[in-house]
């Protein structure tokens, strides 16, 4: 297989992020998203470095599956966190081949430019296709307080722990975490885990080295950041900031204005 290539944009959101470029080539690797390719041309090898390759314009790969990736023309990957419901369903549905109909309706989505308005659409009907969109509504005022709260801490490079986000929305830390993950679909660990790793890229986009940005944002330092993103998408922040620009996008507000289809 070639080098390690990639260009293109990526978003991230609240436990998704969105990659749209012309070509992604990767090396064996595993991670806890699960993860979306939508390709007109890519190959993938999902299991081990001598396992045949499966030619596909579309695959779902299970969290944590070692996997390898060459897609030569316009690629989308949608990548979500392995917990939460909507986690957990994708990981149910990577477990077995995907069916005619979901194919049929994830090839409807037309391929997004990389630009907000279309990765936030995109992302939307892919989520709808495979009948794991949003919950319904937005977020109660609690729970946006909560996401004001843990934004605010992720910006000043706090690192703000449960009680003490409890403590500043005036409720008990098992009320926040029941409510985060029954709104957001999304455990409080994971929220606050996303949130300081797209608070980290936009700092390291906009400048910063990455220690900087890892600091910036809460981590205890470069290298906690750097597994951080290894653990959820499989590869360096560096090695993203090098190579694919850093889409600012409503990815939430698309993925919380989806029907609710989780059973």
């Amino acid at each position: 297989m070639r080098d390690s290539e990639i260009a293109g944009a990526l978003g991230i959101g609240r436990g998704v992020a969105v990659f749209v470029g012309r070509r992604a080539v990767t090396p064996l690797h595993a991670h806890r998203a699960v993860q979306l390719v939508v390709s007109a041309k890519s190959s993938f090898e999902p299991r081990t470095a001598g396992t045949l390759p499966r030619f596909a314009e579309i695959a779902l790969i299970p969290s944590g599956a070692p996997h390898r990736l060459e897609a030569d023309s316009a690629v989308a990957i949608l990548l979500v966190d392995r917990d939460g419901p909507r986690g957990r369903r994708l990981d149910a549905l990577a477990g077995a081949p995907l069916s005619d109909a979901h194919r049929r309706a994830i090839r409807a989505v037309a391929p997004p430019t990389p630009t907000a308005v279309d990765v936030a659409r995109a992302t939307r009907e892919w989520l709808e296709a495979l009948d794991v969109g949003g919950p319904d509504g937005g977020p109660s005022e609690e729970v946006s307080t909560v996401l004001a709260v843990v934004e605010r801490a992720a910006l000043s490079g706090e690192s703000m722990g449960l009680v003490d986000v409890a403590r500043a929305v005036s409720l008990s830390p098992t009320r926040v975490t029941h409510r985060v993950s029954r709104e957001l679909g999304l455990p409080y660990r994971a929220l606050v885990r996303w949130t300081r790793m797209r608070v980290a890229m936009r700092a390291r986009y906009a400048g910063k080295s990455l220690t900087e940005a890892a600091l910036a944002a809460g981590f205890a330092d470069a290298s906690h950041l750097s597994r951080t993103f290894r653990a959820a998408l499989g590869v360096a922040p560096s090695w993203l900031s090098e190579r694919v620009s850093f889409l600012e996008v409503e990815i939430d507000r698309a993925v919380q204005a989806s029907p609710k289809r989780i059973p």
